[in-house]
C-alpha cells in the first residue's frame, strides 16, 4: 500500500483531504444547491435599467433568490460551461 493510500489501514487525515479531488467537486456543487442562505446580499441598482420587462429605477435596492435561480432550468440550462 502506497503511504498516500487511505482505507482499510488508516484513517482520513487532514492531510489527505487536499488530494480528494472528486471530494472537492462534490462539495462545490452541492454548496451550489444548498446555499447557506436562499437570498443573496442586498445591491444596489447604479442606474435605471429594465430586465426582462421589468424596470429597475436607480438606487433600487435588488435582493435575487439565489436558491430559485439554482433549481430553474429556464436559468442555467443554456448557461452551462
Amino acid at each position: 500500500m502506497r503511504q498516500n493510500e487511505v482505507g482499510n489501514k488508516r484513517m482520513v487525515a487532514e492531510k489527505d483531504l487536499m488530494k480528494f479531488n472528486y471530494l472537492d467537486m462534490v462539495v462545490d456543487e452541492t454548496l451550489q444547491l444548498y446555499l447557506v442562505g436562499p437570498l443573496l446580499l442586498p445591491r444596489e441598482c447604479r442606474e435605471s435599467i429594465t430586465i426582462d420587462g421589468y424596470f429597475i429605477k436607480e438606487k433600487t435596492r435588488v435582493i435575487v433568490n439565489g436558491w430559485a435561480i439554482g433549481r430553474d432550468p429556464n436559468v442555467w440550462s443554456e448557461n452551462v460551461e
